[in-house]
């Protein structure tokens, strides 16, 4: 975590003011796509736009503990299901299982997979339920 709350950064598009001898109509482009977007714009120096940077996250407090309340308080809904081997299913891969019998249905993230490797042999697949964010 390198924060409390994420930051607001505002959506403005950085446009770079080229040397004199370059040719000016790709500014005045861009400035009129942004106008036509009706989106904020700056122009700034060759020196200052030549050293901004990319990227970056921001990963907050507030996020984490969200996440991590979302994801602890929802019932613990677990599967174990057997099955003809299927033998390009990984774990942590998401599969959709509908049962009426059962009442089960809805997104599962595979947990783990076990199987042998004879012909008679069933696939166990052990899933618990794929958490839909908030």
């Amino acid at each position: 975590m390198n924060c409390v709350f994420e930051p607001y950064i505002p959506d403005v598009v950085l446009i770079n003011v080229r040397n004199a001898d370059s040719s000016t109509i790709d500014n005045e482009q861009l400035r009129k796509e942004c106008q036509d977007r009706n989106q904020a714009y700056y122009q700034v120096p060759n020196e200052i736009y030549n050293n901004l940077s990319a990227g970056g996250a921001f990963n907050s407090a507030y996020e984490q503990v969200r996440q991590m309340l979302h994801e602890y308080t929802s019932f613990n809904e677990n599967v174990t299901l057997q099955t003809v081997p299927i033998y390009f299913l990984e774990p942590n891969t998401r599969i959709s299982i509908f049962n009426s019998e059962s009442n089960i249905a809805g997104d599962y993230m595979i947990e783990t997979l076990s199987f042998s490797l004879d012909t008679a042999s069933l696939l166990t697949i052990n899933a618990k339920r794929a958490l839909e964010k908030i």
